[in-house]
């Protein structure tokens, strides 16, 4: 078995085909998949819908992927025909990142194309029509949806979360069962936010009340990094939404809620702040 198809066959399990065809692979498959550290691919990647997206961001959206979505790659996995052009840039346009296992993929990739080389790699066989129409019915049974509802409530209830935040959860789930009821749910999902006494604010905010205050002028970026360095948060482990998670000091200034991703109409969970933090830092 070559160093390459020990690779894909160690990253199986995160590459699936949908019911249509298309492919789609975790942002680790992935990093693997190229030789790249996957905290680096993701850092890039998080760059998208910000003011200096990185080569790569760059690269997917001229050639037409959205920046906004591409934020939730972390959450859905990176689309087949994203990956061609993550393996083009790793082989050739990464300048000292090259890799050349990167290029081995661009190769593979060019001799058949990227979503029947992930067909070919999971085993996915076009189905019938009937079958796919049987397997849509299944999917729409109210049987199924409840039961998909309770095992989220199951998860997610015992870790004490909000319960409107339980709720978005379920509301992107059902889109992504029913794609065309995704405007609705985030329309579903504005209605959702957790009412407060007082004002919370993003770290933007924050960092313009803590230049009021002390007369020096911090970045949101920075912001956050002062909020890290004084134990109120920490990096999500996973990579997914909030990006930053409070700690037990910090729960006592911030609340998790469901907000607008900046640069796109979607909703999002993120961390805001009580601007009484300010005392504190």
């Amino acid at each position: 078995m070559t160093n390459l198809a020990l690779i894909v066959d160690q990253i199986k399990n995160e590459i699936s085909v949908d019911a249509t065809g298309k492919g789609k692979a975790s942002i680790r498959a992935v990093a693997r998949l190229m030789d790249v550290d996957h905290t680096s691919l993701l850092e890039s990647l998080k760059t998208a819908g910000g003011i200096s997206p990185s080569k790569l961001v760059a690269l997917l959206t001229e050639q037409g992927f959205d920046a906004g979505g591409i934020l939730f790659w972390t959450e859905n996995g990176i689309p087949d025909l994203a990956i061609a052009i993550i393996a083009k840039y790793y082989a050739y346009k990464a300048g000292q990142r090259c890799k050349k296992q990167a290029e081995m993929v661009d190769t593979a990739f060019t001799g058949i194309g990227v979503r029947s080389w992930i067909q070919q790699q999971t085993g996915w066989k076009r189905q019938e029509p009937k079958q796919v129409e049987q397997i849509n019915q299944e999917l729409s049974n109210p049987l199924y949806l409840q039961a998909s509802a309770t095992a989220i409530d199951l998860v997610l209830i015992p870790t004490g979360t909000d319960s409107r935040l339980i709720a978005g959860v379920k509301a992107n789930y059902f889109s992504k069962i029913y794609p065309e009821l995704a405007p609705a749910m985030e329309e579903a999902k504005k209605l959702l936010s957790i009412p407060i006494e007082d004002e919370l604010v993003r770290p933007g905010k924050l960092a313009e009340l803590y230049e009021a205050k002390t007369g020096i002028k911090l970045s949101a970026q920075k912001m956050n990094k002062l909020l890290a360095d004084k134990g109120l948060q920490f990096k999500n482990p996973n990579g997914s939404e909030p990006a930053w998670k409070p700690t037990e000091e910090g729960k006592e200034y911030s609340q998790t809620v469901m907000d607008t991703a900046k640069g796109h109409n979607k909703s999002v969970t993120s961390l805001k702040w009580y601007p009484s933090v300010i005392e504190v830092i």
